[in-house]
């Protein structure tokens, strides 16, 4: 499915218009802007972009078989850019998933090509419906309104996370359980996942921020800068969530050592107020047949009157001396 929108300066803005003739003279006008979406698009569909845009083989190549990793390419008449959208689900294994979006941008076309719905499209696209003016900034400034919804888009998984590390840090101290560390180990990987996809996003946009790309014109820098800044405010945030994961990777190992310590020193306790009663017990248990107050009809009183002492004495002295 494709969706092309054609402006130009006297004409307006024709929508959906998907006559290759009428795109192709479009293109040859410098009046004109042509932006073309490509969502999961057939082999014709695919054809376009060698017949009518006149693309390089592998920029398409790259389009059809997804990349790892962002990046930006220069030819002689377009640029071509990969980035990537995430998903975020805490309860999904993997957490992180991400979709791609790749773009060609030249003078006066922007074509974009991603296999499935992205949110961020949708939201340009209703803009520049409901905003005509938009169109006639120049493609530059389309990319930019693509890149920075997509960017964007990113916020709400790190809020989605803060939220996350609040609650682990929270039942770090209530519930230091063996899925709690599950859930550190887990979310330290997403971070480091959503940290591959985004620091190399950055490198690229500083890239467009740099160099001299023709189609870039100069009022539009600052928007790209902008995006810019928001992706190193992300590293920021993802690097200081990492360490708080470490730091509470910690207390977890602390909490739960000071919990076994605590245990062991109950079970001490309790072993050696044991030991002088058991001791008593097992002397006055063997059978030998000459036993002090063996036949003697208070001698069994007698031995649990002192074990009793001997533990009454030994839980004051431990009390004394702040052991329990």
């Amino acid at each position: 499915m494709n969706t092309v929108f054609i402006y130009n300066r006297s004409r307006g803005l024709i929508l959906d218009q998907k006559d290759p003739i009428l795109i192709q003279n479009a293109l040859r006008d410098t009046e004109s802007l042509v932006w073309m979406d490509l969502e999961d698009p057939t082999d014709d569909e695919i054809d376009i972009l060698t017949d009518i845009f006149q693309f390089h083989p592998l920029s398409i190549e790259d389009c059809i078989f997804p990349q790892n990793r962002p990046k930006i390419e220069e030819f002689e008449n377009y640029v071509f850019i990969v980035v990537h959208g995430i998903l975020y689900d805490h309860n999904h294994d993997p957490s992180i998933t991400t979709q791609e979006l790749n773009i060609f941008v030249g003078h006066n076309f922007i074509v974009t090509f991603h296999e499935n719905p992205l949110r961020n499209i949708s939201m340009v696209k209703t803009r520049c419906r409901e905003k005509v003016d938009i169109l006639a900034k120049g493609s530059d400034f389309v990319l930019h309104l693509v890149l920075d919804n997509l960017v964007d888009s990113y916020f709400p998984i790190l809020n989605q996370m803060d939220t996350v590390i609040d609650k682990i840090e929270d039942d770090i101290f209530t519930e230091p359980t063996s899925a709690l560390l599950n859930d550190v180990f887990s979310l330290k990987r997403d971070l480091m996942a959503m940290r591959r996809v985004i620091n190399p996003q950055r490198e690229m946009i500083a890239n467009l921020t740099r160099r001299d790309f023709p189609f870039i014109q100069g009022p539009t820098l600052v928007y790209f800068r902008d995006i810019h800044d928001h992706l190193v405010r992300m590293t920021d945030t993802i690097d200081t969530y990492r360490e708080i994961m470490t730091n509470a990777l910690d207390v977890y190992l602390s909490v739960t050592s000071n919990q076994m310590n605590s245990v062991m020193k109950t079970l001490t306790i309790i072993t050696t107020i044991m030991m002088p009663g058991t001791l008593i017990a097992s002397v006055y248990g063997m059978n030998f047949e000459y036993m002090p107050h063996l036949h003697w009809k208070l001698g069994p009183y007698l031995i649990l009157g002192m074990i009793f002492m001997i533990t009454a004495g030994m839980l004051y002295y431990f009390r004394k001396k702040h052991w329990i």
